[in-house]
């Protein structure tokens, strides 16, 4: 049972360290102006928003979708993407909190993150279940099938393409 959660443990460290969230990263940040702060973060949005956009484009083309479930898909993509990005954000979190502690740090220390990271895992594959409920609620089947594939194949390409800029 130790080796399950310790082999459970060590693979999600490396899930964390392997699905960086490329699209929202705001790590690294030298200490700007104001202004230039302010004008990094428009930037940011309107690259966030323009993605968000091309996505939403794409996922509407490959499954055929109207301008109405252009629209529904749209809005549960953004509450996905939220929740996505909150769990991911809370893990990043965790994982900042046990380097800070550098190897100082006790097996209880170690099951205690393990169990925030295993809360945000679930809360994100609750926002996956929930998502696809959606689609599957309020398109056909097929149509719910092709957003999610075209949604994943989007977020892939999107990936890969910007880690080799």
């Amino acid at each position: 049972m130790k080796g399950n959660k310790l082999s459970t443990f060590v693979l999600l460290i490396l899930w964390g360290l392997a699905t960086p969230s490329l699209l929202f990263a705001n790590v690294n940040r030298e200490v700007l102006p104001s202004s230039t702060v302010e004008q990094e973060d428009s930037d940011q949005s309107a690259v966030h928003e323009q993605f968000k956009k091309e996505r939403i484009e794409a996922i509407a083309k490959a499954a055929g979708l109207s301008d109405e479930e252009k629209q529904l898909v749209s809005k549960e993509l953004d509450k996905y993407d939220e929740a996505r990005f909150s769990s991911w954000t809370g893990i990043r979190k965790v994982y900042d909190e046990i380097s800070k502690l550098g190897g100082k740090i006790t097996s209880e220390q170690y099951l205690d993150y393990y169990k925030k990271i295993q809360t945000l895992t679930e809360k994100r594959h609750q926002a996956s279940q929930s998502f696809m409920n959606a689609l599957i609620n309020q398109l056909t089947p097929e149509k719910a099938f092709k957003v999610y594939e075209e949604y994943r194949k989007f977020n892939t390409n999107t990936g890969r393409k910007l880690r080799h800029r």
